[in-house]
Order: structure tokens, then sequence, then C-alpha cells
């Protein structure tokens, strides 16, 4: 997610992601970790633990209120390159945003 770029340079747009998506979805078997960022662990950057960020509860309706105060009342359409071996963790976690009103489009 490039911040500094429409719409990521909302932070109200990133609280609504961060509130729309599950932070502890199994996506294979043994594999249920809670991860605290938007970026799913192995997405080819670092993923470390950092026990000072507060952990989001998942929130539909928060981060729907969230959405509409940063003037997407109607939802928003984003784009998510995956990579062939995320391909099972992008469909979980589009799902999730899509009820919050985020639709993903993948890009291959």
């Amino acid at each position: 997610m490039n911040i500094m770029v429409k719409p990521f340079d909302d932070l109200k747009v990133r609280q609504a992601i961060a509130y729309g998506r599950r932070s502890t979805a199994a996506h294979r078997p043994g594999d249920a970790r809670v991860c605290l960022a938007v970026v799913l662990a192995g997405a080819g950057g670092v993923c470390r633990r950092d026990d000072r960020r507060t952990h989001i509860e998942h929130d539909l309706s928060k981060a729907k209120q969230l959405l509409s105060d940063a003037g997407y009342p109607n939802g928003l359409d984003v784009t998510m390159n995956v990579y062939d071996t995320q391909k099972l963790r992008s469909d979980v976690v589009a799902e999730q945003l899509k009820q919050a009103g985020i639709r993903v489009m993948k890009r291959c």
C-alpha cells in the first residue's frame, strides 16, 4: 500500500482497511498467526512482531463509517497486486474487505 497516493494517503482509508480485515484468519492448516499489518507475512517484505502496535479488532460498521468519513460513502475500489503464492491469502483478505465496502480487483 503506497501511502503517498490516493486513496491510501488518507489515514481514515487505511484505518478502514485495518478494521475491515480479520487479523486471525487461518489460510492453511496450522497458519493462524495474528498479523498486525495489512501486508501479509511472506508478501515480499519483512514481518516482525512489534508489541507496541495496537491490535485492531474486526469491526465492519467502524470500517464503513471511516470510509464514509473519508468521502467514500458507497465503498471504495482498489487494486491488489497478487503473486501465485499469495492467491489463497489474497482471496481471504479480498472477501473480508468486500464486506466492509472495499472492492478489491486483483492483478496477477
